[in-house]
């Protein structure tokens, strides 16, 4: 396996932990596990980014936003982003909740609700560090073939 490959798997690991997170700790509809994607990127000299794309919505899920009246709000140390601010009475009309719910909403803001470091941590410790290792070492092995029949000659 190479490691673009294994990359690939960790991310579809660190999406199902994320997904299982968010139906635990919230109450949605699941559009936004369905947006998370991962897809490997490799900007060059053998170096190769994992990039997450999600619902935009997913940062304040994770970080929480702090209402227009409750200037406060308390960050969570467990979330990768910093906590969002609210400024207007209500929230967008396009949420499609009703107009008490949003005045609420954009008052009190959002609690936090980390899904994202707490996913990635889980994969890493239980079968990521399996994974990559395994893929460094296969990528090694071809390495160190392909060099090897570069460099040998063989002469009778």
């Amino acid at each position: 396996m190479r490691i673009p490959e294994a990359l690939l798997r960790l991310g579809n690991l660190i999406k199902q932990v994320m997904v299982l997170t968010l139906n635990k700790d919230t109450k949605g509809t699941g559009a936004l596990g369905n947006s998370i994607k991962y897809q490997v990127e490799e900007p060059g000299n053998g170096v190769y980014n994992l990039t997450r794309r999600m619902n935009k919505y997913g940062n304040y899920v994770d970080a929480g936003v702090k209402g227009w009246d409750n200037k406060k709000g308390i960050p969570n140390s467990k979330s990768l982003f910093n906590i969002g601010q609210f400024r207007h009475k209500t929230i967008s009309q396009d949420s499609g909740l009703p107009y008490p719910v949003r005045y609420v909403i954009a008052r009190d803001g959002i609690t936090p609700k980390p899904f994202i470091v707490p996913s990635i941590n889980t994969v890493i410790q239980n079968q990521g560090k399996e994974l990559l290792m395994k893929a460094s070492i296969d990528e090694i092995t071809i390495l160190v073939n392909t060099q090897g029949e570069k460099n040998i000659k063989i002469t009778a």
